[in-house]
C-alpha cells in the first residue's frame, strides 16, 4: 500500500548560485513532516520548450534585490554519495554538482517559465537523420577552474567515462543510444584504456557530434543531466575524482573532509558572460555534515550567527517541529510546498505467499492509518493505488483514499537510482524528456529563504524543482 508524498516545506534558503535546488528523496525512504492544503486546484503543468540561441546566448538575468558576498552554511545530514558527475543521478548530489559543472544544455528559470537552452552550447543541437544524429557548438571562452578552455573533445571523454564499469551509478541514456545496446559496457568498455568511441565525432575543439543508433527527439534533454558533463583527460583521477571533481561551473572545491565537512570557493575560470541558467551571489559554500534532522531543523528555525544564511538541500522539516513551522508566519515564508513524485510502499514476498488471494487478503487486512500514523500520521502523505506517486504536475485532489503528505527525511548516502534527476516539471511539447527517466524527488517541509534575507528566493510553483537565490 503505497502512500504519496505530498511534499510541504523543507528548511532551506535562497542562496544557491543561480542553480536548480532540487528537492530530494528516495524511493520507500520514511519521515514524517509538514502538511500542506490538500484541498488546491489542480497543479499548474508547465511545457519545458527549447530556448532560443538568442536564450543560450545571454546570460542569466540579475535576481531583483540579490546582492554578492557571504557564505552560505549547509547543513546536511550526510555528505553526498557521489560528486563524479558520471555517478551523480540523486537529487542531492545533483544539486552539488550544479555548483561544480556544467552541461550541453540546462534549465533556464526566468519569469515563471522553464526553458531548455544550452548551456556550454550556442544552442539545442542540430538534429539530422530523422534525430539521429546530433551537433552541438560550444561557445567561446568557457573555461575551467584552472582557466583552461573546455573542449568538445572533454565534453566526449566525459561521456565516454559513464561507460566505465566502475563508473557505476548514473544515468545510461546516451550509453544505450549510441550503442543500441543496453549492455552498453560490453560495446564499448570506456576510454581508460586508451579506446575510443567511434559513435561521437568530434570535427575541432568546438564542434561535438553524436551518431545514436535510433532517433531521440528528446536527446537535448538528456545532456541536460550531471552525468554528461566535460571532463579533462588530464585531470581525470579516476576513483578520487568523485571526491574532487575538476570544476567547470561556478564554484570549485577548496576542502573536502569525506563525512565531515566541504568548502566552494569561486572558481576563476566561470564566466557569467557565458552561462544563461547561473549565478555566483555567494563567496562560498561550507557544508557540515553529520548533523540529526531535528538538530539540523532547529539549527535553521533559530537562525543565530552564520546559521542566518544556512540552508539544507535535503534535510526534511520533522515531525517534531511541524506545528511550530506551519503556525509560524516568518518560517512558513522559507518554506516551499510541492507535490512529491515518490512514494513509501511495502512490498509482499511473492516467493514465499505464492496464493493471489492470499496477497489480496493482506492488502485488505494491513493497517495503514496506523502506519500512516508511526511516520507522521495525516501530514505524512496521500493514500495513491500505485507504486507511483501523484506526479508534480497531476491535479491536486484529496479524496478518502488519498490523505495528504509531508515531508520526508532521506538518506542521500543510501539513495541509490533511480533517484532524483534535474527534470523539468513536464515534458516538452515538440521533444519530451528521455522516457523513464526519473522525476525529481520530494521533500516536505523544506525552508527556501535565509532568516537574514540576503538574498531574494524564486521557485517554480508546485514542481519539484526550485530556483533559489540565483
Amino acid at each position: 500500500m503505497p502512500l504519496n508524498r505530498r511534499t510541504a516545506h523543507a528548511i532551506a534558503c535562497a542562496v544557491a548560485a543561480g542553480a536548480l535546488v532540487t528537492v530530494s528523496g528516495c524511493h520507500g525512504s520514511a519521515g514524517a513532516g509538514a502538511a500542506a492544503d490538500a484541498t488546491s486546484g489542480p497543479v499548474a503543468k508547465q511545457a519545458v520548450a527549447l530556448g532560443t540561441a538568442a536564450e543560450s546566448d545571454t546570460p542569466d538575468p540579475a535576481v531583483p534585490g540579490a546582492r554578492s558576498g557571504g557564505t552560505v552554511t549547509v547543513l546536511q545530514e550526510t555528505d553526498f554519495s557521489h560528486l563524479d558527475p558520471a555517478r551523480v543521478y540523486s537529487a542531492p548530489n545533483q544539486t552539488a554538482d550544479l555548483l561544480l559543472a556544467r552541461q550541453l544544455t540546462s534549465y533556464q528559470y526566468v519569469g515563471g517559465v522553464t526553458r531548455l537552452v544550452g548551456d556550454l552550447a550556442t544552442g539545442t543541437g542540430t538534429p539530422s537523420d530523422g534525430d539521429r544524429t546530433w551537433t552541438f557548438t560550444l561557445k567561446q571562452g568557457i573555461k575551467y577552474q584552472d582557466g583552461s578552455p573546455i573542449t568538445a573533445q572533454d565534453v566526449k571523454y566525459g561521456v565516454e567515462r559513464t561507460f566505465e564499469a566502475t563508473l557505476s551509478g548514473g544515468p545510461t541514456y546516451l550509453q544505450t543510444w549510441l550503442t543500441g545496446k543496453a549492455d552498453y559496457s560490453a560495446a564499448y568498455p570506456g576510454p581508460w584504456n586508451g579506446q575510443d568511441l567511434p559513435a561521437i565525432q568530434t570535427p575541432d575543439s568546438r564542434t561535438i557530434v553524436f551518431h545514436l543508433t535510433s532517433p531521440h527527439a528528446d536527446f537535448p534533454y538528456a545532456v541536460a543531466m550531471q552525468a554528461y558533463s566535460p571532463v579533462p583527460k588530464a585531470h581525470d583521477t579516476r576513483s578520487a575524482f568523485d571526491l574532487a571533481p575538476f570544476s567547470s561551473g561556478p564554484y570549485m572545491i577548496q576542502s573536502h573532509q569525506p563525512d565531515k565537512s566541504m568548502v566552494l570557493v569561486r572558481s576563476p575560470g566561470w564566466n557569467q558572460a557565458t552561462d544563461p541558467v547561473r549565478h555566483a551571489y555567494p563567496d562560498e559554500w561550507k557544508f557540515e555534515f553529520g548533523g540529526q534532522a531535528l538538530d539540523i531543523d532547529q539549527r535553521l528555525i533559530a537562525a543565530n550567527g552564520s546559521d542566518t544564511t544556512a540552508m539544507t538541500f535535503s534535510t526534511l522539516v520533522t515531525s517534531d517541529v511541524a506545528e511550530q513551522v506551519l503556525s509560524t508566519p516568518s518560517l512558513m515564508a522559507r518554506t516551499v510546498d510541492q507535490v512529491s513524485p515518490f512514494s513509501t510502499f511495502f512490498d509482499i514476498n511473492n516467493r514465499r505467499v505464492t496464493d493471489p488471494r492470499i496477497r489480496q487478503a493482506l492488502l485488505m487486512a494491513f493497517p495503514r492509518e496506523q502506519v500512516r500514523q508511526i511516520f507522521g500520521g495525516p501530514l505524512y502523505g496521500d493514500y495513491t493505488n500505485t507504486i507511483l506517486s501523484r506526479s508534480p504536475t497531476a491535479t491536486r485532489t484529496t479524496t478518502s483514499t488519498t490523505p495528504r503528505s509531508p515531508a520526508t527525511r532521506r538518506r542521500p548516502g543510501n539513495c541509490s537510482p533511480p533517484a532524483a534527476t534535474r527534470t523539468p516539471p513536464s515534458s516538452s511539447p515538440t521533444r519530451a524528456p528521455p522516457s523513464g527517466r526519473p522525476p525529481p524527488s520530494p521533500s516536505p517541509p523544506r525552508w527556501t529563504r535565509p532568516a537574514s534575507r540576503w538574498w531574494p528566493t524564486r521557485w517554480t510553483a508546485r514542481t519539484t524543482t526550485t530556483r533559489s537565490g540565483t
